[in-house]
Parts: C-alpha cells; structure tokens; sequence
C-alpha cells in the first residue's frame, strides 16, 4: 500500500485473535545451540550432519529421519 503496489491491505480488514497462554517454548537458546554444536564435532559425520541440518533447517527431528542421503545436495568449491 505505501509503494502503491496494492490499493488495500486485506489483513487491516481481519480481527487479530488475542493471544493466549500455550506451553513454554522447547527453542534452544543460542548458547545452547552452540554447545550442541561443539558437542556434535564428537559425534561421527552422518550423526554430525544429522544434528547441523536440524539445527540451522528447523526441520523436526521426526521429519529429518525421513530424509536420506540422496535428498542431500552438497557443493564442495574445493573439489
């Protein structure tokens, strides 16, 4: 609307629901995943790129079993 790209915003239409309490976040603090991380520098490679993948992808750890290796797209600019 500012940019004058749309004439009107349909979500300045909508209610927004009022918030309500839920269970307390299960989120890493970054600290904490930090400390994963070194921790997974032990670990042997697949469990290494397995724990990587589910902390920068966000993905479920229930989803990232699923994949398997040929779902992996890797570039190595050093070969």
């Amino acid at each position: 609307m500012r940019r004058d790209k749309v004439k009107r915003n349909v979500v300045d239409l909508c209610d927004v629901p009022e918030g309500r309490a839920g269970r307390p976040s299960k989120a890493l603090m970054l600290s904490q995943a930090e400390a994963v991380l070194m921790a997974a520098q032990e670990a042997p490679i697949r469990m290494h790129a397995y724990i990587v993948l589910s902390l920068l992808t966000g993905v479920r750890t229930e989803e990232l079993r699923e994949l398997s290796w040929s779902h992996v797209v890797a570039f190595d600019e050093t070969r």
